[in-house]
Order: structure tokens, then sequence, then C-alpha cells
């Protein structure tokens, strides 16, 4: 028996203390590190990092204990660690990185990494036999659940292969989860493997299982705690309302289930789903996250002491029978629970390496209570149903015979209240042989006994109205709610046809549902874009998309149809302002300016609205305006001439032949000169022609 080291399926021939190992393998697709003290006195050792490692116990059927990668060296000299290389041993201390790691090795950059609209198994099945995955797991999909749920498109160009895988989990509310593990068996005869499935499922039973009873203990298929076992009941991952923050992050929805807040409290979280593009596919994995984390999460861990021989069938991903008689339900019962391997390490307990300490971390979440209303969790009635025929009355309301309905027992979910609504949905065909004077009814009541019938109808429904002809008939279908308080035990119903005249009908109950009439359903709120995003549509943006809708200052609107870009200046509530910034496009002016504006315009704060048309002593339109031909606030100047053919007020004064003019300071005072005045060429300036 010995422990087998193995680089690229290269058997190292340095010596290793089995006691000195650390392997770790999970099933929850967080990566495992690990170390291997290797003593290599000669330095022969040359260790390559990110190349494939293993360990193997070769005396167990199963061996393959751990499959991964080298990672960092640490050589240096310790004499206490020398196992077989004399007194001053080199060690080499090789930290391991399981299989997971290859999730995040390579980046997408390929065109194929921008994908369309495609089903989720055609998008796992792209990520699978890529180059971003194949070098290191093969497309096989023995452990890949079954789901044709349709994706929306998305770009994971620059992410990596576990961004994929999570947008995927993400379809399925955090439902479902991924890791890589060895797969000893399978198809292909065995091999490195990746499991996609709900995070209940395992990768089959553990052929071992684990009993604190003494008289469960035979050492050899059933194996005692060599630890203190611990239960955590976690309620760290219990929500009753989530904020999904989605397209990139530039969207949000809330959603809250009340069941869960009544159950334990009013606790929210916020989860990114970037890959999501519509609100739809947001709001579905908003419910189903909730679906998931509306319980609380059991986790035990605990050590079993096993032989080499066993060591390697128990791994993370199986399920195991684990009974812990201190715990509690469901773990004291015979057989105790069957609960999920998350995390196995196993230790060989000292360097001879027949026994492994193996410690383990185990799962166990009560099945959830199937999303938001009904809290009724069986809310199917009796099948079977028979059919009450020929059921005929006299002129009263209770008369002839009488048929019982047995209500199935109600279980009332977590957080409902128990008051639960009968609705009873039938089929009943009837005749009135004559002289009918009311109403036919379908009447029903409580009975304490078969023997013992109502003579009243508590709850009844008009079918027909008013029969006032011999030989009418006719078919009716309809339903009929009866509020039954806090009742959680089988109840005796009776079900008949009722006429004021002798009449038969055939009344076929279709089926009984027990309804929770006071439950709530999930609060829904769509939080709009997130401060500042960018947003993308297929039109315009209008005045009404404004802060009511989520949009803040400073958010982009990019229309596709168009491939035109806007930017939000004003979010007031139904006068939004969006400005266009498409690159060469018009550049905008300050909103808070002083414009002159023919009309009012709501996005601008300061115009001054001076009317489609000038207006006063102005006619015309703004682009040709015209001047009235009388008009006052002028300083126009007085005709210097009466023999001047200018009119009064003119701005040009024409002179008559022979006639001179004078300039002066008021109506009758000239100026005085010593001289005229003259031009530039010496000539007189002011002159007359006569």
């Amino acid at each position: 028996m010995a422990l087998v080291y193995s680089i690229d399926g290269v058997p190292i021939t340095q010596n290793v203390a089995p006691s000195g190992i650390e392997i770790t393998h999970r099933a929850d697709g967080d990566q495992s590190f690990g170390g291997i003290p290797i003593e290599d006195p000669a330095g022969a050792l040359t260790i390559v990092g990110h190349r494939l490692f293993t360990v193997e116990e070769d005396e167990c059927s199963q061996p393959r204990l751990f499959t991964g990668f080298t990672m960092q060296r640490d050589m240096g000299r310790a004499a206490e660690e020398g196992l077989l290389a004399g007194a001053d041993p080199r060690l080499i201390d090789l930290s391991v990185v399981d299989m997971n790691a290859a999730l995040a090795f390579r980046q997408i950059t390929g065109a194929d990494g921008n994908r369309g609209v495609e089903t989720w198994a055609a998008r796992l099945d792209w990520i699978l036999a890529s180059d971003y995955l194949s070098e290191f797991i093969p497309n096989n999909q023995d452990w890949i659940v079954t789901n044709t749920t349709s994706m929306e498109a998305a770009d994971y160009r620059d992410a990596y292969a576990n961004a994929v895988l999570d947008d995927l989990v993400d379809r399925s509310g955090g439902a479902y989860t991924y890791y890589v593990f060895w797969d000893p068996g399978g198809s292909g005869g065995g091999g490195v493997r990746l499991f996609f499935d709900n995070d209940v499922e395992t990768i089959g039973a553990c052929d071992l299982s684990i009993s604190n009873v003494e008289s469960d203990v035979d050492g050899i298929d059933v194996f005692a705690p060599t630890t203190t076992s611990k239960l955590a009941r976690e309620p760290d991952q219990t929500f009753s309302g989530v904020t999904v923050t989605y397209d990139r992050g530039t969207k949000k929805l809330y959603r809250h289930r009340p069941s869960t807040a009544l159950a334990y409290v009013y606790r929210d979280t916020t989860i990114s789903r970037p890959y999501t593009r519509g609100l739809a596919t947001a709001t579905a994995q908003a419910e189903k996250f909730l679906d998931k984390h509306e319980v609380e999460t059991d986790r035990i861990t605990c050590s079993i002491q096993v032989p080499a021989a066993s060591v390697g069938l128990i791994q993370a991903g199986q399920s195991i029978q684990a009974r812990f008689s201190h715990l509690g339900a469901p773990y004291a019962a015979a057989g105790g629970a069957t609960m999920r391997i998350v995390s196995c390490s196993p230790k060989p307990t000292d360097d001879t390496g027949y026994w492994y300490d193996v410690a383990l971390e185990l799962v166990y979440r009560p099945a959830a209570g199937g999303g938001p209303c009904p809290c009724v969790e069986d809310s199917s009635g009796p099948s079977g149903l028979p059919e009450y025929a020929n059921v005929s009355h006299n002129d009263q309301v209770w008369g002839g015979n009488y048929h019982k309905l047995i209500i199935p027992p109600v279980t009332i979910g977590a957080g409902c209240e128990r008051d639960v609504d009968v609705v009873v949905t039938f089929t009943s065909a009837w005749t009135n042989p004559g002289n009918a004077n009311g109403p036919n009814q379908i009447c029903m009541a409580v009975a304490a006994n078969q023997s013992d019938p109502p003579s009243h109808c508590d709850w009844a429904l008009n079918v027909a109205g008013d029969l006032q002809a011999a030989g009418v008939s006719g078919t009716v279908s309809g339903t009929m709610t009866v509020f039954q308080v806090a009742s959680l035990v089988p109840t005796l119903y009776y079900m008949s046809m009722a006429a004021n005249a002798q009449g038969g009908a055939t009344v076929t109950v279709d089926s009984v549902v027990i309804v929770e009439p006071d439950c709530e359903d999930d609060e829904i709120i769509d939080l709009g874009p997130t401060p500042g995003a960018t947003t993308t549509h297929t039109v315009p943006p209008t005045v009404d998309d404004d802060k009511t809708l989520g949009y803040t200052v400073g958010g982009t609107w990019i229309d596709t149809a168009s491939g035109k870009v806007y930017v939000l200046v004003d979010a007031t509530d139904g006068a939004a302002v969006w400005v266009e910034t498409t690159g060469g496009g018009t550049v905008y002016a300050p909103t808070t300016a002083d414009y002159l504006v023919g009309t009012a315009q709501a996005g601008l704060s300061a115009e001054i609205v001076v009317g489609t048309t000038p207006g006063g002593e102005l006619g015309g339109t703004w682009a040709s305006p015209t001047v009235d031909a009388t008009h006052s606030g002028s300083a126009h100047l007085a005709l210097g001439a009466t023999g001047s053919t200018a009119a009064a007020g003119d701005h040009t004064h024409a002179t008559a032949t022979g006639v001179a003019f004078l300039l002066a300071d008021d109506h009758s005072t000239p100026f005085v000169f010593d001289d005229l005045l003259q031009n530039e060429a010496g000539d007189d300036f002011l002159y007359g022609d006569a």
C-alpha cells in the first residue's frame, strides 16, 4: 500500500511524509488548496507550475484522492521534516489547487463569445466544447442537468468560462451548482468531469455511512465520528427579499416574499445578474432565488477514520447517510438523514498510511415550500370524485337524497394564516318537469355526520334563474367557495341540487381545491435603471422618460434603431430633457441661459418668450421684419428747410436746387463757426449751391 504522487501522469520518486499532506476536494465550485511536502536532498526534482497533479492510494479500489494543478513551490532545508533522506534534507513545499481552477484559466476572446439567443443547453454545449475549457475538461455531459430554457443574447468576451457557468446558474435562481471532479466510472472509462445540476443532486450514494450510535458501527461500512460533530443551522442565506441588478448593472428589480418574512424576518439582499437583459428574466431569477433562500441550511462538520482500502470510496459531491443521536430530527432517527458531502479532506493518520482521518462538511437543506401563494401545500382535492346522479328535491331546500363530499386534510405553509377557502368546481345537467316557480340552486352545507344532514343551505349558487315552463333543461358549470375557519382535519360536506319544485339533476364534482385566502403574493417592483446608467432602447426618449421611471440626470439613452445617443439633463416628472450627444451631431448650449424664444420650452429655465411673429410697431416675420409707417419712441431730427421733399421724421433729407441749409443745436439758434467745416481735401464741407 502506498500513496502515489504524479505530475503530468509521471510518478515522482522522491519521498513524501504521508502525515504531512493536505488535500481537499469540494463540491460547490470553490477552489480548494493543499500542500505536499516533498523531500529532494539531491536537488534533482524540477517542478513547473500549473501542471496536472494527482494523488492516489493504490490500496483502494477507487484510488484517486486528488486531481488538480501544481502551484507555488517553496524550497529550503528542514531537518525536522526528514524521513529517509538524511539528517539535513532539501524540502520542497508544493502548493496545489483542485481542478476548479481551470474554469478561470483562459479568457474568452473570440467572436464566439458574443452569443445570440439560444437554449440553456446550447450555451453549455458551446463553452464545454470551446478552446476555453476543452484542454482541461472534456465535453462529457454525464452529470449535466437537462434544461432547454431560452437564454438571452450575452457578450462574454473578456470574461472566463466560470462567468458563463455563473450565468447559467443565475438562470436557475441559484438552484444549480457546478464543480469539476474526478469520475472513476461513467462513460469513456472515467476522467475529469463537470457536474452541473440542482444543488441537492449528487454524483451517487457513498458506500460508507456515519453513526454515533454504537450498535450501528461496524468499522467496515458504518464509521463513528472521531471528532465532535457540530451542527450549524445557518440563517445567513435566508432572505425574504432580493434586488436583482441586471443588464450589466444598468437596471434593478426588487422582489419580496411575505411568507418568508413572517417565518423568519424581513431581510433583503442584492444579487448581480450582468448577462440578464430583460425584466421578465430578472423577475424569474428573483423568484427562483427566493425559492432557494426561504429555508435555513444545516451544516454538520465531523471526521471519521477509515482504512486505506476505503478512503477513496468517499468523495465530495456524493450523498451519505449520517446519524447523530444528539442533534435531533432528522438526524437522530434510525438510518439518519441523507446529507450531501460538500467537502472531503483525507489525510493519513501517521506516516505508515494504513488509516486515514477524513474531515467532512455535510449539508442538509429542507425542501423549499415551492414559492409564493397558495400557502396551502396540499391544494389538490380528492381524486376520483363520484358523480351525484338524480339528485331530486321537492318544494323544500333540503330533502330526498344527500351525498357526502370529504375534504382532504389541509396543511398550511410556513408564515401563512390558518383560515382556508374550499373551492368546489362542478358541472350540473338539470331538467324541470314543470310547475317551477323559483330558482334552481346548487347548495352546499356542513354536516356533523352523514346521518344528520343540515336543514338549510349554507352556501348557494343560482344556476338557472326563475323557471316558469315545464320541460326546461340545461347544463351549467361553476365554482362555489365556502369559507372554513382554521380547519386542519378532514371535514364532511353534503352537496345537493335544490329547487322549489320537483326536478332532477346530475351533478358532477370536477375538483375540490383548498386555497389560502389571506396569503400574500410576492411583491414585485421594477426599480428601473441605476443612477447614471446607460440603457439601450429601440426608440428615442420622450419627456415622460423621467425620474418616476428611475432615470437620473447623467443617464445615457442609446437608441439602437437610429444609432443616436442621448444624455438626461433634466429628470422632471413629465418634462424630462434628453439631449442628443451623437458624434457629429448638434452641440447644445446651457439650458439656464437667457434665450429669446418663439414659444415656451420646458427644457429651458430662463427663456424669454417673444412670440412666433414680431409685435408692437414691427410687422412681417422675424426672418424679414418691417417697421410701421407711424411709430413713437425715436429722437428723429426735424427738417431744416420747408422746401425739402422728405417727410417730417425721416432719417435722410434731400435739398432742393438752390436752397442752403444750416446745422442748428435747436429749432431756432444756429451754430456759430469761426470758419466753415471742411473735409480732408480742404474744401468747404458745409455749403449751399445757390
